[in-house]
């Protein structure tokens, strides 16, 4: 069998994986993340941080999750899909980050191809859908580690620390 033929047929079970997760997990939602969107709502709606208005309380663990939930909310969407976009965004973004991060490794498209198993796991997948900020997190550690790569390979170490730093 052919490598572009092995590669296809991997990608197919891949993304046949990764739809069979979807729909199994399509209808999770942590618990926990309710915690965050009434700090969303009540941002988006009162302008509060805060989990009752008037109080000045910070019982939430994920600030940056809780504000672009916010915004989505704000925007009019439903604080549960506001944050299963956020989070789906991110993981489109992940997997773009873990194809890119696989380009310096030399591997042939197979082997690249399987790392992307990772990311369509079901804890992962489960993530998307749970509305808690873990895939944001690990979009942002996977923006780090490609851009402190950079630097170690030494590709404008500044800019790329700068930028690692702020991931």
């Amino acid at each position: 069998m052919t490598d572009t033929r092995s590669t296809q047929i991997a990608a197919g079970l891949l993304a046949g994986l990764f739809a069979l997760l979807v729909w199994k997990l399509n209808g999770f939602f942590h618990d926990d993340a309710f915690i965050s969107l009434r700090y969303a709502r009540n941002l988006a709606e009162l302008g509060e941080l805060a989990w009752n208005p008037g109080e000045r309380t910070e019982g939430y663990t994920n600030l940056l999750h809780v504000v672009l939930s916010a915004a989505l909310i704000r925007l009019g969407l439903d604080p549960m899909w506001a944050a299963q976009t956020i989070n789906a965004t991110a993981f489109i973004v992940l997997l773009g980050l873990g194809w890119r991060l696989s380009a310096g490794m030399h591997l042939r498209p197979l082997e690249r191809l399987a790392t992307l198993t990772v990311p369509v796991s079901v804890p992962v997948v489960g993530w998307i859908f749970g509305g808690l900020e873990s895939v944001l997190v690990a979009t942002l550690l996977a923006s780090a580690y490609l851009s402190a790569l950079a630097v170690l390979f030494g590709q404008s170490s500044l800019r790329h620390s700068l930028i690692a730093s702020t991931f």
